[in-house]
């Protein structure tokens, strides 16, 4: 664990384990020591629980402390993957989403190659006879199709989609898995009495099941449910069929808009776009950004952000230096923290600032770049080349890519690809990615290293996931020399 001396420990922005005193007493001790002049304040990410933020500090504490500064850890408990891994390996599990995932692949390279002219062509990409069923053999069998892939010309015509709906509509395990979730709605009682009606049929009868699909889906299947006595007409699997075309729509236009994150973890996302993503992390997202917002309440006694604020105004003096490092989801805690710097120190205190595998938004850095170049003196962001952020399973067996392109392709409200600074690919200044808010950050920050890169002191990064930029050494080398010597080398 680390020394209370250096860190800060708080839960949706105040103070948890350690306290206003315990903080207070921080400083005390940095005034103290030999690295009195120079605070490092380091924000670890999204992905990182008070263990795993505490076995980080530990690590970096004698470098931070070498490179003759005060470390100071902000332990903000933001532990997004412990919360949304559970989740979507249980969705990654349904019956329902491998089916999905496999017909809505199909129909979108369908439709990708060319099809859905003549009916002759069009049972050739309908058919799943030679499509894989797993995950990670589906991601391979979509990798070398998608080299094949013909550019977008146009979306598909109405009578496309109905064609569409119908090829869904139609499909047998579809509507298994339909009315196996319509059976499972209802109380506890309900759901027990289908199943034993279940168990003492045929062997093909439908057992009831549990689905984690997001509430308005389930909200539909239930209307459904009701239909089936009467009241209604359509049958549960339409819900299915109709969200279900919105998914091929949708993957199709992103590849009309070279939005796409590639053929399979396009699908992906937009089944769980239109199927899960009320059951999903966007609201565990939204909470984790806004806890870094909370933590500069009013009341310093409980807002620990605002309580560092009050102890920075009497520790600053001239001559003295802040270097902030935010890991991830640390960056927007970093935005907010210089958001609340500018209000308590005078015009010439300025920071360093790093960022390690950003996940805020261009929106977010660009609402802030006049801040950030009157309060920054130099910045430097260490991140992975695409080949590598787009190359590994965050979550093995349901997601190809990065947490930074689930965050980009699901958590940032409506957008499907939305520009996250730590991603390559947003920084090519070619179309759709040359707007205002993309030119003005990526012309701030042109200090980039693009892992894996070995370019000397303070220009070293060998990370090859998102989460391992601090376990690699020639990252930790890279912190210490700019804690040190400034990002001016």
């Amino acid at each position: 664990m680390l020394p209370k001396s250096n860190h800060i420990d708080m839960v949706a922005g105040r103070f948890k384990d350690t306290s206003a005193f315990d903080l207070k007493e921080l400083f005390a001790a940095a005034d103290k020591s030999e690295q009195r002049d120079h605070l490092v304040f380091h924000f670890h990410g999204g992905l990182v629980g008070r263990e795993s933020a505490h076995a980080v500090g530990e690590k970096l504490l004698e470098p931070y402390r070498a490179a003759h500064a005060w470390p100071v850890f902000v332990i903000w408990n933001s532990d997004l993957k412990t919360q949304l891994q559970e989740k979507l390996l249980n969705i990654a599990a349904e019956n329902v989403f491998k089916h999905l995932l496999r017909r809505i692949l199909r129909l979108a390279e369908g439709k990708l190659r060319g099809g859905f002219g003549e009916r002759g062509a069009e049972l050739e990409f309908l058919s799943l006879k030679d499509i894989p069923k797993e995950p990670w053999d589906l991601e391979e069998y979509a990798a070398a199709r998608e080299a094949q892939l013909s550019a977008v010309q146009s979306l598909p015509s109405e009578a496309q989609m109905r064609m569409i709906e119908q090829e869904l509509a139609d499909d047998l395990a579809l509507k298994k898995d339909a009315e196996a979730i319509t059976l499972g709605l209802g109380s506890p009682e309900e759901v027990q009495r289908n199943l034993n009606v279940a168990r003492a049929g045929a062997a093909n009868s439908t057992v009831p099941v549990h689905t984690r699909m997001a509430q308005d889906v389930l909200d539909e299947f239930a209307n459904e449910k009701v239909g089936a006595a009467g009241a209604r007409g359509i049958s549960a699997s339409t819900v299915l069929a109709i969200r279900g075309a919105k998914a091929v729509l949708a993957v199709l236009r992103r590849f009309l808009t070279k939005s796409d994150h590639g053929l399979y973890t396009t699908v992906v996302e937009e089944i769980l776009r239109s199927f899960y993503i009320g059951a999903l992390g966007t609201r565990v997202w939204s909470e984790m950004k806004q806890d870094t917002v909370d933590a500069f309440g009013g009341d310093p006694a409980v807002h620990a952000g605002t309580a560092i604020m009050k102890h920075l105004r009497q520790w600053w003096q001239p001559g003295r230096r802040i270097t902030l490092v935010g890991h991830s989801a640390g960056a927007i805690f970093c935005g907010n923290f210089l958001e609340a710097l500018d209000d308590v120190l005078p015009p010439e205190a300025k920071t360093d600032l790093i960022f390690l595998a950003p996940a805020c938004t261009f929106r977010f850095v660009n609402d802030r770049v006049t801040l950030l170049q009157r309060r920054v003196q130099a910045a430097r962001v260490f991140a992975l080349k695409d080949e590598l952020e787009s190359g590994y399973w965050e979550v093995p067996g349901l997601y190809k890519g990065s947490l930074l392109y689930m965050i980009s392709g699901l958590f940032e409200g409506d957008s499907s690809d939305e520009p996250i600074v730590g991603m390559q690919r947003y920084y090519s200044g070619a179309k759709p990615y040359n707007g205002t808010s993309l030119t003005q950050v990526t012309s701030w920050l042109q200090n980039r290293v693009w892992s894996k890169t070995q370019n000397g002191p303070g220009w070293e990064c060998a990370a090859d996931e998102h989460g391992r930029f601090l376990q690699d050494e020639s990252m930790v080398r890279s912190l210490g020399f700019l804690v040190k010597n400034g990002l001016g080398k």
